[in-house]
């Protein structure tokens, strides 16, 4: 093969070889920030659904309290019912806004339809419940009373579907912000047992009943989840790279849940048996949600810290891209001055000096020789064709 091919060709190879690192480099670099822009939009869409969750849950631990209590319920627990429902249904709105604008969640429409659904059977059950919160113990429904908690658990139950779906179908951009998602879900799983477990032990602290067998065993059951999920957070503190607002967040659980709130719970559950209680609904409702705070608390701390490590991936990915691209475009450049030196400082020159020569060679000493001004080796090869033309007119005459 010959050298004005062999040259242009390797050449060619080299840059094409160049760009093609450069531009999987920037395409790489650019999905990267759209994954970690889009996972910070997916992350706000999911606390929004925490919140709504853990709304839900302070109402359904109040408002079973109240309709299971004797004598009627205060305007005052009714208008903190009524705050609380207000802050959550306002949260899945907005989280519904959210998901109806990303198109990955085309895949997920049956979760979406599967909340919705849930949400629109929980107004009509609330009317039945303001009705009867605002009505003697006596008048109250006992279809009511026994189908307010496991309807608002469903309805809790189908929001956790729905963020489940809505993080799964959303890649986050990397292995520890996956990591942290996931001990989130454990978090709001134990803040959901917990809030179960208040809002059985209300209404039976409030009404003096003493637990029954099936009681002891449902919260046993609860407990055991909360435990699980607990193995699995609590040993983020022994890691060195955990922010310390997280291990904060983590101690707090323990202190606040674990040990303020274990305390009263362990009175609570040793009076069971008899029914005689220390302590009233209200303040046994209270304890247990400052400890079920600390767990909320801990896990918007994780999405927090979730939060800033995605803006911080978006900013390194752009920066990375700015740089790869900036590789591309000089690339480019390389590549052109290249072929301009291969072609025209290179392959020209020597094929016009073959041509020259060729002619030379059969006898034709008018041939101009081009490149004899060069000071390079193309230069040098000229002024050599020029003497042997000289010396062949000069052998000549």
């Amino acid at each position: 093969m010959k050298i004005r091919l062999i040259l242009p060709v390797t050449v060619l190879m080299l840059v094409l070889l160049l760009l093609g690192v450069s531009g999987t480099a920037v395409y790489e670099a650019m999905n990267q920030r759209s994954e970690a822009n889009a996972f910070v939009e997916v992350n706000e869409t999911a606390a929004l659904l925490l919140k709504s969750s853990g709304e839900w849950a302070v109402e359904r631990g109040m408002s079973n309290a109240a309709l299971r209590s004797e004598g009627e319920v205060s305007s005052a627990t009714r208008q903190s019912i009524a705050e609380h429902r207000k802050a959550a249904d306002e949260a899945f709105q907005a989280s519904l806004a959210q998901m109806r604008k990303r198109p990955a969640m085309e895949h997920g429409r049956q979760a979406i339809a599967n909340a919705e659904s849930a949400f629109a059977a929980i107004q009509d059950l609330r009317m039945r419940v303001d009705s009867d919160l605002a009505v003697s113990s006596f008048e109250r429904h006992r279809d009511v009373i026994d189908g307010f908690v496991p309807a608002i658990t469903g309805l809790i139950e189908k929001a956790n579907q729905l963020r489940l779906t809505l993080e799964t179908l959303t890649q986050p951009p990397a292995a520890q912000l996956a990591q942290l998602i996931g001990l989130r879900h454990l978090a709001a799983e134990m803040a959901e047992y917990a809030g179960r477990e208040r809002a059985r032990l209300a209404a039976i602290v409030g009404a003096h009943q003493p637990m029954s067998e099936a009681d002891f065993q449902i919260i046993s059951e609860g407990r055991g989840h909360i435990d699980l999920a607990w193995d699995t957070i609590e040993v983020l503190r022994v890691r060195p790279d955990t922010p310390g607002t997280l291990v904060a967040a983590i101690n707090a659980v323990e202190q606040d849940f674990f040990g303020e709130y274990g305390k009263l719970r362990h009175s609570v559950i040793e009076s069971g048996t008899s029914g005689t209680y220390s302590i009233d609904g209200k303040q046994y409702f209270d304890g247990a949600t400052l400890g079920i705070n600390a767990i909320l608390k801990m896990a918007n701390e994780m999405g927090k810290v979730a939060e800033t490590a995605a803006i911080a991936e978006a900013a390194s990915s752009s920066n990375r891209m700015i740089v790869t691209a900036f590789v591309f475009v000089l690339g480019l450049a390389f590549a052109g001055l290249g072929f301009w030196i291969a072609l025209v400082r290179v392959v020209n020159p020597i094929t016009e000096m073959t041509n020259a020569m060729q002619r030379l060679a059969g006898g034709d000493k008018t041939i101009e020789i081009i490149g004899t001004d060069r000071s390079d080796e193309v230069g040098s090869m000229a002024k050599a064709v020029q003497v042997f033309k000289d010396n062949a007119i000069a052998m000549e005459r």
